[in-house]
């Protein structure tokens, strides 16, 4: 009778374990409750500009009102298509780099170094980016009365991890401690 119940409970311990299997638990890039605020809101005003753009190319542009800071918010989208070609060039030639508050950093390198009119063109280009940047992420907190005003260093380091996202191979990232690695 023992070796009958030893038995009947081993087979019972056998089924259960191969029955009962934990799942394996990874980690994942999960996003804040923020990020998800700040991605959502760069992607309706993106796409509003869009709309606006596209609206004011059919319509004379009296017909549509739009307040001073929409007005700029557009513009800034409408100027980062334009010199987004040229972003993705400096990018790619490790000329430029996405920095941690959501702004490019110029990486002087050989050619930027050593030609005086590569250098001014790529200064203008940044330039004009960071201040789109600047104007987009500023629209970003005045949209939102939920996300403190002070809490602008997330809102950058959120919209720089979306900028990085984006960026091809190869472009510099800064990375966390402040150092730089290619993606």
């Amino acid at each position: 009778m023992k070796t009958i119940i030893s038995i009947s409970t081993l087979i019972s311990l056998l089924f259960i374990s191969c029955a009962v299997k934990l799942p394996k638990i990874t980690a994942t890039g999960e996003r804040t409750a923020l990020e998800n605020q700040i991605v959502g809101s760069y992607r309706m005003i993106e796409e509003q500009a869009f709309m606006v753009a596209s609206l004011r190319g059919e319509f004379p542009t009296d017909s549509i009102s739009l307040t001073q800071e929409k007005r700029r918010v557009l513009l800034a989208f409408q100027r980062q298509r334009f010199n987004a070609d040229d972003v993705t060039e400096f990018k790619g030639e490790g000329t430029v780099g996405e920095a941690l508050d959501g702004f490019l950093e110029i990486i002087p390198n050989q050619k930027y170094e050593s030609d005086s009119i590569y250098q001014v063109l790529v200064d203008k280009i940044v330039a004009e980016e960071n201040e789109d940047r600047r104007l987009i992420m500023r629209r970003i907190i005045e949209l939102h009365p939920e996300i403190d005003p002070n809490d602008k260093s997330k809102v950058g380091l959120v919209y720089s991890r979306m900028k990085q996202e984006a960026s091809q191979e190869g472009t510099w990232i800064q990375q966390s401690d402040g150092s730089w690695k290619k993606k």
